[in-house]
């Protein structure tokens, strides 16, 4: 009987851990992306020798080859080219994306804070079990991804 709610708990956790990577792996809302674009643009500027080449947002349409060699120093060419590099990224953003928009990020960190936290309590509830069909002498394999501190039976604190 334990061995069956044992994989019920299982099912239940495979079933969260599908949930919560569906929503952490959702792209962004498309104004949240325009605003890390337009962030990265800002700190490039600002900061140009840490920003990176602009070799790294080519496309056969986009070629900063000659302009860089002339130009030199990435900050200077995202400057120069601001608006037009922000479209082409905001573009390759909407091609990638399609109509898939997650959740605001407010929205997302709450949710996958619950998700997190129901895991957690599955994990330990699987934990109790693994330990009674244990001292009845059952051998259970625990799952490799499963939580130490879960296991360990330790307070679930969020991040």
């Amino acid at each position: 009987m334990s061995a069956k709610k044992l994989d019920a708990i299982r099912d239940k956790i495979a079933a969260l851990v599908g949930q919560r990577d569906e929503i952490a792996d959702a792209p962004l809302q498309r104004g949240e992306a325009e605003v890390h674009i337009d962030g990265v643009l800002r700190a490039v500027h600002i900061h140009p020798i840490l920003g990176p080449s602009p070799a790294g947002v080519r496309d056969g349409s986009f070629d900063t080859t000659e302009l860089e060699k002339l130009l030199g120093k990435p900050g200077l060419l995202i400057k120069l080219l601001r608006e037009p590099l922000k479209a082409y990224l905001l573009q390759v953003f909407d091609a990638e994306a399609g109509d898939a928009m997650g959740l605001p990020s407010g929205e997302r960190r709450k949710k996958l804070t619950e998700l997190d936290g129901r895991l957690y309590q599955l994990e330990q509830e699987e934990e109790r079990l693994i330990e009674l069909l244990e001292d009845q002498g059952a051998d259970v394999i625990r799952r490799p991804d499963a939580n130490p501190a879960a296991a360990l039976g330790l307070s679930y604190k969020a991040a």
